[in-house]
């Protein structure tokens, strides 16, 4: 990431400028957003993944 002239003067905390939000919410609608994730069903990343990223295979354990 230091090769790019966005991210070159944070150094090892560019990852944080990637964790902003891109847009800001109301407190009324990040509510709201919170309340809808908050309820929904959590499933392992291994039952999730295959069918969230088909072209994508882990490499076996070693």
């Amino acid at each position: 990431m230091d090769e790019l002239k966005t991210f070159a003067a944070l150094g090892e905390s560019w990852s944080i400028k990637l964790r902003r939000p891109l847009v800001a919410l109301s407190d009324q609608d990040a509510t709201r957003l919170n309340d809808r994730l908050g309820a929904l069903e959590l499933h392992s990343m291994t039952d999730v993944l295959p069918q969230y990223a088909r072209w994508w295979h882990a490499a076996s354990p070693s």
